[in-house]
């Protein structure tokens, strides 16, 4: 599970699937770097409140928005008679998903020289003989035949439920072990993504996986989890870092989503991505 901890819930099958999660570390030195990857969707907004008025300077007539316009009413003398104090306020909206992210790293020229964001999508990574503390998604934006370029990211549960089974068997006659470990999950988690503080649900489900990648003696086994498409819903929280001395109130609104297509598992090695 990507956005839990991994062996949170995997330390009560851990004495049956441990052995052969030893068995594929321990064949990890060679060019194949067993682990999954999945498509990530990013869909946030940040909805600000900005002024609704345009004002019209009398002496310049630069033309400005303002939250508040003051109109005169003045008789044939000229002089005024009646004064009007004029409010308004309107919510706007700012998208920030996998186009704005790619277009961000396109203009700090880290598409490596690409002149555009075709071509380029979000992924999430994971090393399965990676025992490393698990700490949230690794993302990347990605490209045939372009180096993978990481992308910030952090995530923590805040508070989960899940259910799983499993199973591990050894044969002592063939001297061989197969286990099977899958489970879904609900939980509360925070985001952070960008200049986006957030906190929503996620859903998802896994899977124990196990086989090999590559061929002859350079053939990697390997057995780990691997997610089912997971979602983020209801995300909603704060955009922007706030400025010392500012109210609560002046915040800027983030809210949206994030979802993940199901991991495929993939030699990372040949996609650019190395181990965690």
């Amino acid at each position: 599970m990507f956005w839990f901890s991994k062996f949170r819930s995997f330390n009560s099958m851990k004495t049956f699937i441990l052995p052969v999660i030893a068995f594929a570390a321990a064949s990890s030195l060679s060019a194949v770097t067993p682990g999954s990857v999945a498509t990530v969707t990013v869909a946030l907004t940040a909805t600000y409140t900005s002024p609704g008025l345009r004002v019209v300077d009398p002496d310049t007539k630069e033309v400005s928005m303002e939250y508040e316009k003051v109109t005169e009413k003045t008789n044939a003398s000229g002089d005024v008679i009646s004064e009007t104090t004029t409010v308004k306020a309107v919510m706007k909206t700012e998208r920030y998903g996998n186009k704005e992210i790619l277009t961000a790293l396109l203009e700090s020229d880290q598409l490596q020289g690409d002149e555009n964001i075709r071509g380029w999508t979000i992924v999430e990574a994971f090393a399965a003989n990676d025992e490393s503390e698990d700490d949230g998604p690794s993302l990347y934006a990605v490209k045939s035949g372009r180096t993978p370029v990481p992308i910030p990211m952090s995530a923590y549960d805040v508070a989960f439920a899940e259910a799983f089974s499993g199973s591990f068997t050894s044969n002592f006659v063939r001297e061989t072990e197969t286990a099977t470990f899958s489970g879904k999950y609900r939980g509360a988690v925070g985001v952070l993504i960008g200049d986006f503080n957030l906190r929503g649900l996620a859903a998802g489900s896994y899977r124990l996986v196990s086989g090999k990648l590559g061929s002859g003696e350079n053939a990697v086994p390997y057995s780990f989890e691997i997610d089912g498409a997971v979602t983020v819903s209801g995300l909603s929280g704060t955009y922007g870092e706030s400025e010392e001395g500012e109210d609560e109130e002046d915040a800027v609104l983030g809210e949206g989503r994030i979802t993940i297509a199901a991991a495929r598992v993939v030699d990372l090695d040949a996609i650019g991505i190395g181990p965690r």
